[in-house]
């Protein structure tokens, strides 16, 4: 499998430069249109290719329009770390950058590499290779679960634990598990929640109904029907009091009291009044808030730096967020809320 995707790749080198494959093989209509710096439009690259249809194959081609992984697969995903899932008579495998595969084609379902990891399914159990196709974890797994930074929840013998990519770091012996953030792990165990550290020591114990991860410092916790926030001794730090709420970010948390929402600091102090339908978490010093049906953003000391007139709208992101009036197609805005690229 490897020697032959290798000759299949090499033989398109010889030709990349003149695209004569594009004719000789029958496909101009499929050739990638290039702008005038001869670059391609239109397509997303990952790892400098990206994927084209040819028929009803699909293949790759670089950032010049260049056909650099021959049109033979059934599907093919996009590249992470290198690597690209893609199907060949009916079994999912992955390729490299060059188009040579790492391991077989002798999967059910994939999903694509993340630090380092690869999840495989075979029949109904999944399982972890290496990038370089080597097992870390034997198909026999219930469940994949969320993941973050490497680490994925998975279900083993109906009981959740978590891996990364050097192995299995909790073992598989909770009802429900989240992903460590500040290095401590929420956790659930006989209905419920409390947190556990790396070397898998119970550091809160079990006695929420629902919780959050920790951000700030303090992890956003259910008491009966109403949230609160706890520092990392489990202590409150802002009593149960909020119907809902998001973890904190930049230093203020949303919180929903009495139907609205506003931003409270870690004191429990409202720093933006509850007068919100709706709000995002603040990000580069600003948040999105709904008033009336409509968007707009707010600074952390509650002043509508661009008042509510978006009828959806993302948080910044790079000193600009995208947005969408009157049902037009989304456009960009500045933290001034001029328009801009």
């Amino acid at each position: 499998m490897i020697i032959r995707y290798l000759i299949l790749t090499c033989s398109l080198i010889g030709c990349a430069g003149s695209n004569s494959i594009w004719e000789r093989e029958g496909w101009s209509q499929y050739r990638p249109d290039v702008n005038e710096e001869g670059l391609i439009e239109h397509l997303p690259l990952s790892d400098g290719l990206a994927r084209i249809q040819v028929v009803e194959k699909w293949g790759y081609v670089d950032k010049y329009g260049h056909l650099a992984i021959y049109p033979d697969f059934e599907e093919a995903r996009e590249f992470s770390e290198g690597l690209a899932a893609v199907k060949k008579d009916g079994k999912w495998g992955y390729i490299n950058t060059i188009g040579w595969s790492i391991g077989y084609f002798e999967y059910d379902a994939v999903k694509d590499f993340i630090n380092g990891l690869g999840a495989v399914r075979k029949d109904s159990y999944w399982g972890f290779i290496d990038s370089d196709g080597r097992t870390v974890i034997s198909p026999e797994l219930e469940e994949l679960g969320s993941s973050n930074r490497g680490q994925i929840a998975f279900k083993s013998y109906g009981k959740w634990g978590l891996i990364d990519s050097n192995g299995i770091i909790i073992q598989p012996d909770y009802d429900a598990v989240q992903v460590f953030y500040e290095d401590l792990l929420a956790v659930k165990r006989d209905n419920k929640w409390g947190y556990v550290d790396g070397e898998d020591r119970i550091i809160i114990d079990f006695l929420f109904e629902e919780v959050g991860y920790f951000s700030d410092g303090l992890a956003c916790v259910r008491e009966g029907d109403k949230w609160g926030f706890i520092s990392r001794d489990g202590v409150f730090v802002i009593l149960p009091q909020f119907e809902s709420v998001l973890p904190f970010r930049d230093g203020l948390a949303a919180v929903q009291l009495q139907g609205y929402w506003g931003f409270v600091d870690k004191f429990g102090k409202f720093v933006v009044k509850p007068e919100y339908s709706a709000v995002l978490s603040f990000s580069e010093g600003l948040s999105a808030v709904s008033k009336n049906g409509l968007w707009g953003f707010v600074d952390k000391d509650g002043w509508p730096v661009i008042p509510p007139q978006f009828d959806a709208v993302d948080s910044f992101l790079g000193g600009k967020a995208r947005v969408r009036n009157n049902k037009s197609d989304w456009f960009y805005v500045n933290a001034q809320g001029a328009v801009t690229n």
